[in-house]
């Protein structure tokens, strides 16, 4: 077998299996977020939903794992839905006491801008994918809706070629941000880093 070249222990989230059906459902709702009461932010109420409906399964099962495999890092990463519910579980996670790495891709925005600074003194490597056009880091919108990413992104244009965007500004005009959402399209959700996303391809 190929042997892995990092210890590690992988929490992965899957994502929606039709990204149309759930941005018809889309549940814009922020309610608060109250698993750091003292961020005293907002988050997405379906992501939110979601990601506490595994947590307590996912905290048990790394605490076994990193008994069993100690010295491991803990990694957290999804597609998607499930890299919106993945960034949550990485903070229920650091909530106890695991310190987790998070890499995504096609991330939906999750919560308000408090929400999404407190994301960036919680989880020191955090890294959300979006590639080109892709319609879902544009959704729930900034404008009316007052979502907001944290860092850090890291834009893939339409050669493949990486950007790291800003590590302080979680909706750096020179990245994603550079489209606006009329310009996006579902197309390049599901192609990332070469791979194609779905099982259906």
């Amino acid at each position: 077998g190929i042997l892995p070249t990092t210890k590690s222990i992988y929490v992965v989230l899957r994502g929606s299996s039709s990204v149309v059906n759930w941005l018809d459902d889309f549940e814009v709702k922020l309610v608060p977020y109250t698993s750091f009461p003292e961020c005293n932010c907002k988050v997405h109420y379906g992501f939110y939903n979601s990601a506490l409906g595994v947590s307590t399964k996912a905290v048990s099962v790394v605490k076994n794992l990193m008994k069993q495999y100690s010295g491991y890092s803990v990694v957290v990463t999804g597609h998607s839905y499930g890299a919106s519910c993945g960034q949550l579980i990485g903070m229920e996670l650091e909530k106890n006491g695991i310190n987790v790495k998070v890499y995504d891709y096609g991330q939906p925005r999750v919560g308000d801008s408090k929400y999404a600074a407190f994301v960036n003194t919680k989880i020191e490597e955090h890294y959300r994918t979006t590639h080109n056009k892709d319609m879902v880091p544009h959704v729930p919108p900034v404008e009316g809706f007052g979502y907001h990413h944290s860092c850090r992104e890291i834009f893939e244009d339409s050669t493949g070629k990486l950007t790291v965007c800003s590590a302080t500004n979680g909706e750096d005009p020179a990245c994603a941000d550079q489209y606006s959402l009329y310009q996006t399209n579902t197309e390049d959700h599901s192609y990332y880093l070469g791979h194609h996303m779905s099982c259906e391809d």
